[in-house]
């Protein structure tokens, strides 16, 4: 599945990088050509990470991390260049049919061209690192309440969603989490989806964190559309091995009046050729 996915990325952005790179009537064809490689070996960079990484050093990490910096900023930009051409034609459309001065949105202009390269590609570097910084702090706690007749003990419910267990992901960053999520003393911790991105065996480390979680009704689990993608029995294997209960159309209840019920992915479990049944669970 991420092979497929990450060759069809692949052929599709080298194919709309050579469009615009040929384009460039300024440059020569080594240049041109050099410019391409460049352009397809960053898209392939998926295929690259998924299959040739490991993580038995810190280099392989910054390696790992630089990789993906690379390909993010890549696909902003390119994401800019299209947002850019679509307002140059209909600028140009603008001008065209209201008389507006020739040359205000003339895309043969190369030094106008480059200029928003320029503009495109730095903005690309400052949202690609808003977006590792993020993506690499412990995440933000956001604290939500829920008043029901039903209740009347304060219950307290933490969701994890998202975590994306990768092997060059630190475990330091998964320490941190499961130690803020202790502090709060849950009652409950529900964990709803894409929790798991890699093979099981490659992120040992940081399933074992998650073993230390604390709560004293219980930890629970659904399905994302990630825990599919790497193997839906691996992951609950996964799960239910560091104590994790494991929802599938399921449903329990820790204690009156607290009932949890768990479904998969909806669009996912589909594709392979199951589904959701929310009366069951």
């Amino acid at each position: 599945m991420w092979l497929v996915i990450g060759f069809i990325l692949a052929v599709l952005g080298t194919s709309w990088s050579a469009y615009r790179v040929w384009g460039m009537s300024h440059y020569g064809w080594c240049k041109k050509i050099g410019i391409l490689v460049g352009f397809a070996f960053i898209w392939l960079i998926p295929i690259w990470v998924r299959f040739l990484t490991r993580h038995d050093s810190i280099f392989d990490m910054i390696t790992y991390h630089f990789l993906y910096f690379l390909f993010i900023c890549n696909l902003l930009f390119f994401m800019m260049i299209v947002i850019r051409d679509i307002f140059w034609i209909l600028g140009n459309l603008w001008r065209r049919y209201k008389y507006l001065p020739i040359g205000i949105y003339d895309w043969h202009d190369i030094y106008r061209v480059r200029r928003t390269n320029i503009f495109c590609i730095i903005l690309a570097l400052f949202l690609t690192l808003i977006a590792f910084y993020n993506g690499m702090k412990t995440p933000d706690i956001r604290e939500i309440t829920l008043a029901s007749t039903k209740i009347d003990t304060p219950v307290t419910i933490v969701a994890l969603t998202d975590l994306h267990l990768h092997h060059a992901l630190p475990v330091k960053k998964i320490q941190n989490i499961v130690k803020r999520v202790n502090d709060l003393e849950p009652d409950i911790i529900v964990f709803v989806g894409d929790t798991i991105d890699d093979l099981p065996s490659k992120i040992q480390p940081h399933l074992a964190q998650l073993a230390q979680l604390k709560a004293p009704y219980g930890k629970f689990a659904v399905a994302g559309n990630h825990e599919f993608y790497i193997g839906h029995e691996e992951t609950k294997t996964e799960f239910i091995k560091h104590g994790i209960t494991y929802l599938f159309n399921e449903g329990v209840q820790p204690f009156v009046p607290i009932y949890i019920a768990g479904v998969p992915d909806y669009q996912t479990v589909t594709r392979f050729k199951n589904a959701v049944d929310l009366g069951q669970a």
